[in-house]
């Protein structure tokens, strides 16, 4: 039985592409597949000697731009040669789940595209195909891609969703069912330790975009007199780098063994955007470390309230720096913390979609593969 991996692209380091990098070891594939790569963002367990890429590899700053790339998309997925391959599973937030197949087609789905089907949320604030080409044409661009991602979505024999969150997006978009399966957490990443006699310190790691609100973290931080971390790169890190003052440092692209040095010795790690699935709060329960994030997306499924971490129910400043000052003044039980994370580890996860690959989980319940409801479902003993 012949198989592929295809992920939408390789081009920035974060979350789906980590998840990607785990999903190689779903099978012995023979063949990887991207719309585009570069190897300082692939990860290590994608031979680039087996990575295949779209005809948009060749157009210039391709990494830079891949944004701005929107209408191009769709034709590219279809273009890979995936079509004789028994089973191909996508890994996408974008176009994987585009490509053609005889064979078996499984979606492993990090959210349908904002772009498409949230645009007041996402394209308004990326700064924009919709403003660059006009709001009639931009409209007219959108509906089109979205009536061919709608098209694209029929074709797959199976959906699994990063969350309970990306579930219902996946029925609302498409009317497609999901099983939901975790993404996973390198827990021998992390030590979990207790915190040293240091000034405590807080830690935000993330792509700088102006969705994330890392401005919440930064302000808040600001009043309560914490230092902050900020680790990662992206659009908004000018702007963010002017509302700074004193006590913020920008670490940049860090290495994952230098990320992990700095959850580990930090007193809180905060999440202020809305993620769809979000590895950090595991992350840093794996370090033994407590989670201060937004209520909304993800979080609401990986951070215990009150036991993993201290979920904000707004984007606001003063409620963030009130929960900070909690988590940071309390003493968290790292045994907790840690057992919690270990819960979303690698090997139940490579199973688990290993699993609805084979057929082994055949029927879909209320979103949730029956064997793997618990793996969203734990809780801390």
């Amino acid at each position: 039985m012949t198989s592929a991996l295809v992920h939408d692209y390789f081009l920035v380091r974060g979350g789906a592409e980590r998840v990607a990098g785990h999903l190689a070891a779903v099978k012995d594939f023979d063949a990887f597949f991207a719309l585009a790569a570069r190897p300082p963002s692939t990860p290590a367990a994608v031979p680039l000697e087996s990575l295949r890429t779209s005809s948009l590899q060749r157009l210039p700053f391709v990494d830079r731009y891949y944004r701005s790339l929107l209408p191009l998309y769709p034709r590219a997925a279809r273009a890979l040669p995936t079509a004789d391959f028994d089973l191909v599973l996508a890994s996408t937030s974008a176009w994987a789940h585009h490509v053609r197949t005889t064979g078996k087609l499984v979606v492993y789905c990090h959210t349908p595209p904002r772009f498409l089907w949230a645009p007041e949320t996402y394209l308004a604030r990326e700064g924009a195909i919709v403003r660059g080409i006009g709001l009639r044409a931009g409209q007219l661009l959108l509906s089109r891609l979205r009536e061919l991602d709608r098209e694209a979505a029929a074709r797959a024999d199976t959906y699994i969703a990063n969350s309970k969150v990306t579930a219902g997006r996946i029925e609302q978009s498409y009317g497609r069912t999901a099983h939901v399966i975790s993404p996973p957490v390198d827990v021998d990443r992390f030590e979990a330790t207790t915190r040293g006699d240091a000034d405590p310190y807080a830690v935000v790691v993330a792509r700088l975009q102006p969705y994330k609100r890392i401005d919440v973290a930064i302000d808040a931080c600001r009043r309560l007199r914490i230092p902050l971390k900020i680790v990662g790169v992206g659009p908004a890190d000018r702007a963010l780098r002017a509302r700074a003052e004193d006590g913020v440092e920008f670490l940049g692209k860090v290495e994952d063994a230098a990320v992990a040095e700095v959850i580990s010795g930090s007193a809180v790690v905060i999440v202020t955007g809305e993620e769809d699935f979000g590895l950090v709060p595991l992350e840093a329960n794996a370090a033994g470390r407590p989670v201060v994030a937004f209520r909304s997306g993800g979080a609401t499924e990986t951070v215990v309230d009150g036991i993993t971490g201290v979920l904000v129910d707004r984007q606001d400043a003063a409620e963030f720096a009130d929960a900070i000052r909690a988590a940071v003044d309390r003493e968290w039980d790292i045994r907790r913390l840690r057992s919690h994370a270990e819960a979303f580890d690698i090997r139940a996860f490579v199973a688990a979609v290993r699993d609805v690959c084979d057929q082994r989980i055949p029927e879909v319940d209320g979103g949730l593969g029956n064997a793997h409801r618990d793996r969203l479902e734990h809780a801390p003993a």
